[in-house]
């Protein structure tokens, strides 16, 4: 009876300990019920934190602050965009570019936002924008004169 009492407690403590450890060497992440995120959850709550950090930059009147949010937006979207493709995480990744002055980055971020969704006009605007940037950027350094060489 005894072994037979220890044989029941052993099978109940593997069964409740399995799926814990299943979960810790998986490294999936849990919501506290036991249930794993899967990817899209992963990459749908990156971007929603991505989005809600951008949305406080774009507000933001403090330059150093501003600075500081997008890069953490950044950051999420980026993370996002690692567990799933999506056109609107490509799309908010190019707006962060040009609102940091980064012409090609904005260029590249929303090119694919618009080869996913073909029919955006925020990717276009978003297109349009970079490509002014870097227009105005490539007039000013055409404006700019060469620096004088030194005599030898």
């Amino acid at each position: 009876m005894k072994l037979k009492a220890r044989v029941l407690g052993l099978v109940l403590v593997s069964a409740l300990a399995v799926p814990a450890l299943h979960a810790q060497i998986s490294g999936l992440s849990t919501d506290g019920m036991g249930a794993a995120k899967d990817p899209t959850q992963k990459a749908a709550d990156a971007y929603s934190r991505g989005m809600q950090l951008k949305r406080k930059a774009d507000s933001a009147t403090d330059p150093a602050k501003k600075a500081k949010l997008y890069e953490k937006a950044k950051k999420e979207l980026e993370r996002s965009a690692a567990y799933v493709v999506n056109a609107d995480v490509y799309l908010a990744l190019g707006q962060i570019s040009l609102a940091q002055g980064n012409a090609h980055a904005a260029l590249i971020n929303c090119s694919h936002a618009q080869s996913m969704k073909s029919d955006s006009a925020e990717a276009r605007t978003c297109i349009d924008g970079a490509r002014t940037m870097d227009q105005k950027a490539n007039q000013k350094m055409e404006e700019t004169p060469a620096p004088a060489s030194s005599p030898s």
